[in-house]
């Protein structure tokens, strides 16, 4: 309720204990700090957008920045807070922007593109291995990379990786296959004696891809397409369900 997850859990929960692999709705933490930007993001963007580009685009430099210093600081003092609040998260949120403003206003060379991004797995590699410390590191080169594959244009390698069937199937099921996964595995722990194996860990990924391809299907799309569920039929739903779960 009022996308505030992620704070319960900062205060209740470290992401890496023990007990959280059994918390079914863990996950949702993301849902909080991401609805939490879509709440503060417009309201900072109208604010500045009536100055000049260059200072407008200086001021999310400086909100980036900042965030991102607080990010680093609070992983070696303060794990909890790093992981589960906006204002250490909101440098990912904001490096969305920037991926789309070097779209639109630069083109990157497929090989240049290529390299960036091999670069970044090294450093990556050779960091996580040898600093181990340094918990902030994967993070930041997980966001550089995404980053980067945001901003690719068309005829880049990148890009035509990303045409393959198989990897677009994975982006259209990607919301379901994010909310379903923690609950799959949470319910396996909680009634299972079993510990997760291999083999354990392959057959709930298949289930969770099977289950998500039909919730893809028979969820998702139907209430994406208008001509079969309005506006009004979509609130006439979604308003006495959402009550009963506050309930």
């Amino acid at each position: 309720i009022f996308f505030s997850n992620n704070i319960l859990l900062y205060i209740t929960t470290g992401y890496w204990d023990i007990e959280a692999q059994y918390k079914p709705l863990l996950h949702t933490w993301s849902l909080g700090v991401e609805e939490q930007f879509y709440i503060l993001f417009p309201i900072i963007y109208l604010t500045f957008l009536k100055y000049r580009k260059y200072i407008f685009f200086s001021i999310f430099t400086f909100i980036l920045i900042s965030s991102l210093s607080l990010f680093i600081y609070k992983s070696y003092s303060y794990e909890s807070y790093y992981y589960y609040l906006l204002p250490a998260r909101f440098w990912q949120l904001t490096s969305g922007i920037f991926a789309f403003f070097i779209f639109k206003n630069f083109n990157f060379n497929k090989y240049l593109t290529l390299s960036l991004i091999i670069l970044t797995f090294i450093l990556n590699y050779i960091y996580s291995h040898l600093y181990l410390e340094h918990k902030w590191i994967p993070h930041v080169s997980a966001t550089l990379i995404t980053t980067i594959f945001i901003a690719c244009r068309e005829k880049t390698v990148i890009h035509n990786v990303l045409k393959l069937r198989f990897l677009k199937l994975i982006g259209l099921i990607s919301y379901s296959l994010y909310l379903l996964h923690q609950p799959i595995f949470s319910f396996f722990r909680l009634y299972s004696s079993e510990v997760i194996t291999l083999q354990n860990s392959l057959l709930l990924l298949c289930i969770t891809f099977i289950v998500s391809l039909f919730t893809y299907k028979y969820i998702e799309k139907p209430f994406r397409n208008t001509s079969l569920i309005s506006n009004r039929k979509f609130y006439i739903i979604i308003i006495p369900v959402s009550s009963l779960l506050i309930l």
